[in-house]
């Protein structure tokens, strides 16, 4: 015959439920939270970014982003808590414009800041923004010390720019990936103009500003100092260009084994480049060029 002592069942009961609540207490503590910024997201009253909660907000609502942002102040990822390098399982911050909704609204970057953005997946589109398109308009933002690491269409900005606009911007950190990188673009369909990207690419059709520069790609006024290398069509501005290239220069190296040129690594039929130059030092086995 055995008894039961209420007293000590009542007492492990209370235990484990202080643990549970602990347990939750943690999670709470060790979870990003987004939270709305201000503002309508209109023209007139356009949502104005003044954290890492707000940018991570937005990630977090595909239903927004056809609204207008401005960025008030810097923006440092560096001290979100959790570290960013731990949110989704490890892969870091997913891109605004992804699964099949594209980021169609503006961006106005206030001529701020954002630091230590951090991706690590093994998907395509990858940037701050993922697929931008034909209405999208990113300008005045500059991109620093990030790390990012993506399959194809890899940029530090954007992953894919589909006839959007990057006017007045600047990247620099690193990028790696299969192919289609690019520091501050991974692939380009529309027009990107005055802006400037330092820092290390690794990967195929890769290119100090742009991976790949598609037919009705524009680029203009542009300028690179960058680190590369890749085993085919590596260029200090553009890995592979059908569009048109003016007024550009870069600067750095490149250091790909096939088609690889201080601005240009493989300039494609239609591709068209004027009154533009670079100072790279091109490192190449084969099919090397100090401008193509």
């Amino acid at each position: 015959m055995f008894t039961i002592d209420a007293n000590n069942i009542q007492e492990s009961y209370m235990h484990k439920i202080i643990a549970l609540v602990f347990f939750m207490m943690l999670m709470k503590i060790d979870a990003q939270t987004g939270v709305a910024p201000t503002g309508s997201g209109t023209t007139a009253s356009p949502y104005l970014v003044t954290s890492w909660q707000n940018l991570f907000w937005i990630s977090q609502n595909p239903t927004k982003w056809d609204k207008h942002f401005v960025q008030t102040v810097d923006i440092d990822f560096s001290i979100a808590t959790p570290s960013i390098d731990t949110w989704d399982n490890g892969n870091g911050w997913a891109p605004i414009g992804r699964d099949g909704t594209a980021f169609s609204g503006s961006y106005d970057g206030g001529n701020h800041t954002i630091y230590g953005l951090y991706i690590n997946r093994s998907s395509d589109e990858v940037g701050l923004f993922g697929n931008n398109s034909y209405s999208s308009s990113v300008k005045d933002l500059r991109i620093i010390d990030f790390s990012i690491t993506g399959r194809q269409r890899i940029g530090g900005m954007v992953g894919l720019l589909n006839y959007g606009n990057i006017i007045n911007c600047y990247a620099s950190g690193d990028v790696v990936g299969d192919g289609i990188i690019g520091c501050l673009v991974g692939g380009n369909r529309g027009v990107i103009s005055n802006c400037y990207s330092t820092g290390s690419i690794v990967g195929d059709d890769a290119g100090g500003l742009v991976g790949f520069n598609a037919p009705d790609g524009v680029i203009r006024n542009c300028s690179t100092d960058i680190n590369i290398s890749g085993q085919l069509s590596g260029g200090g501005l553009v890995g592979t260009n059908y569009g048109l290239i003016d007024k550009c220069q870069a600067s750095g190296q490149v250091n790909v084994d096939d088609l690889s040129g201080g601005l240009v690594g493989f300039n494609a039929n239609g591709g068209i480049i004027t009154s533009s130059m670079s100072s790279a030092l091109v490192i190449s086995i084969q099919n090397g060029g100090g401008l193509v």
